[in-house]
């Protein structure tokens, strides 16, 4: 892969933005998408329909199930260990970017800042990013919330 040496070099520098999807992960069948847990909890609550959005199914588990079994059960998804998805964020979490957005809705990102004692600030929602300062890589989550 031929990389622009223009982008090195900014990258080296800290102005450029990551952005992060669960792409990253397309060739790792064992990696928790939202499709995959979309389908867990379609199951567990015996739904039929042919619908998988995950907020569609996460709503419905919670009118069947209730909150906290709704809850619980998201968290326990994320226990489970994957080695893979936590070195590839920790390889990412090395680089010297300052701003890193993601999609996903997994937690090893922050644990891979976590593992290597680098400053982080996690944005889910406005209002958080009053506390940025230039020494902190900045982690901005979307379509998601804090698990």
């Amino acid at each position: 892969m031929n990389i622009p040496q223009s982008l090195v070099e900014q990258t080296l520098k800290g102005n450029c933005i990551l952005f992060v999807g669960d792409g990253l992960f397309a060739d790792n069948p064992s990696y928790p998408t939202d499709k995959v847990l979309a389908q867990e909890l379609a199951s567990r609550c015996r739904y039929q329909g042919s619908s998988l959005s995950l907020p569609r199914i996460a709503q419905l588990y919670e009118v069947r199930l209730d909150r906290q079994n709704l809850v619980e059960f998201i968290c326990g998804f994320f226990d489970r260990p994957n080695a893979e998805a936590v070195a590839m964020y920790g390889r990412l979490a090395q680089l010297p970017i300052k701003t890193l957005v993601t999609t996903n809705i997994d937690p090893w990102l922050q644990q891979a800042y976590r593992n290597l004692k680098k400053s982080h600030l996690q944005i889910v929602r406005e209002g958080e990013e009053d506390f940025y300062d230039t020494h902190t890589s900045f982690v901005v989550r979307f379509g998601c919330g804090s698990f």
